[in-house]
């Protein structure tokens, strides 16, 4: 048995606390022997950061559809690049997206991507908590025979469940699947009782395609005659809702909504409307709100710091109103709303929860005055501040020890790769 205590560390309303990590979860009280004791004075500690939805290999096209419209930079650039890749180049990708991660305080993902063993793999090593795709269902797109691959993967998921990589079914978007797609999903949702993860309602002409190519059905009405809304489901983006989804998806409480603010943005995808997920409705509906970055490409960070703050702003410039979607409420979106959707035990510091937390120093400029810290993480923080982060309670960053050595080789694998897919 591990058993380490942490002393005086400070909590995020700035009181002061201790706390045993006894094989990899929290606890409040131990008798017994402890392995080591850790002094946190002047140290900030809260739960680590939930990335609800992205797409972490990407980091390979990080700049590629900079500043061009959807056609130039993703059909032009990003899809021809990426039909090329390589499982190399996918996990070479998917290395150097968890030293960002991991080095900003994030401490699980649910991502969405291709060579779900690659990542799995990489993702053991690293140590990061993980929620993969099992693989891509994007039949309009790519057709092919997804039905085995996605078996087979599901047959080995038990070799990952100690490492807590998890696989999840990801059908792509309304758009691009039939409607057998989706009662497929459905069905090997509830026999192997599988999160479905999807993009939903993320642009203007999604609603019009969907109904043309399902008997005049709007995007939720599909998902609900096909049963997914009936099981764990987490829809990203959801830019093109009406009050009364939102009001539906209130009354389904297994679903949740991943808001992709950075990258909704510089998609442009409200389009000439400038229509926004409504942070606004679904809180008023009871829908269960969580935080994503997407991809490199659409945001060209992974960094949830600024994705709070960019929420939280975004918010209240929508309604005109301050007081909506406050410091707190930026930070749930982060922490126990993922920890929801995802169905696990983290992002409290509470008996059998998972020890996954990063620790802060309270001197950072950046968390001054001292006395405010929700605050100052929420409005002015980034991940460049977090000084060490944990999984399952084993360290897996810290900022004071440099390993020049082990970037600069992941890094160069990296870079070899994306110049590469550059130049095809």
């Amino acid at each position: 048995m591990s058993v380490l205590k942490y002393k005086n560390a400070t909590s995020i309303d700035g009181n002061s606390f201790d706390f045993f990590v006894v094989d990899g979860k929290f606890s409040n009280e131990f008798e017994g022997q402890v392995n080591q004791q850790v002094d946190l004075s002047n140290k900030l500690v809260i739960p680590g950061l939930i990335n609800s939805h992205t797409h972490a290999a990407m980091t390979l096209f990080k700049g590629f559809a900079d500043d061009l419209t959807f056609k130039e930079g993703w059909e032009g650039k990003v899809w021809p690049a990426e039909s090329k890749m390589s499982p190399e180049d996918v996990e070479a990708g998917m290395r150097f997206a968890t030293q960002e991660i991991l080095s900003t305080g994030t401490t699980t993902i649910n991502d969405m991507y291709f060579h779900m063993e690659r990542l799995a793999g990489v993702c053991k090593q690293s140590g990061l908590a993980a929620h993969l795709s099992l693989g891509p269902i994007i039949p309009k797109i790519f057709p092919g025979e997804y039905k085995t691959k996605i078996q087979n993967r599901i047959n080995l998921l038990e070799q990952y469940s100690q490492d807590r990589i998890y696989g999840v079914l990801t059908p792509h978007a309304p758009y691009s699947l039939h409607r057998d797609d989706l009662e497929w999903v459905a069905e090997v949702s509830i026999k192997h009782d599988l999160l479905v993860h999807m993009h939903v309602a993320e642009n203007m002409w999604e609603e019009d395609q969907c109904k043309a190519d399902h008997d005049g059905l709007r995007p939720i009405e599909l998902l609900d005659k096909t049963g997914v809304l009936d099981r764990p489901f987490i829809m990203a983006h959801c830019v093109w809702l009406s009050e009364a989804d939102y009001e539906f998806l209130g009354d389904k409480p297994n679903v949740s909504i991943v808001h992709c603010p950075s990258s909704n943005m510089k998609l442009c995808s409200g389009g000439d409307q400038k229509q926004s997920f409504s942070y606004e409705l679904a809180k008023k509906y009871g829908v269960n709100i969580c935080l994503g970055t997407d991809g490199s490409v659409s945001n060209n960070s992974l960094d949830m710091f600024e994705e709070m703050k960019i929420a939280a702003l975004l918010a209240k410039h929508q309604t005109g109103d301050p007081k909506c979607l406050p410091a707190q409420e930026a930070f749930d979106l982060a922490t126990i709303n993922g920890a929801k959707a995802l169905r696990q035990q983290s992002s409290k510091f509470e008996d059998g929860y998972e020890a996954d937390f990063m620790v802060i120093d309270l001197d950072h400029l950046l968390i001054q005055p001292k006395h405010l810290p929700l605050s100052h993480l929420v409005y002015g923080g980034s991940g460049h501040m977090v000084e060490a982060t944990y999984v399952s309670g084993r360290k897996l960053f810290d900022r004071n020890i440099k390993n020049q050595e082990k970037y600069l080789s992941i890094s160069k694998e990296f870079n070899q790769a994306s110049r590469r897919l550059w130049d095809l």
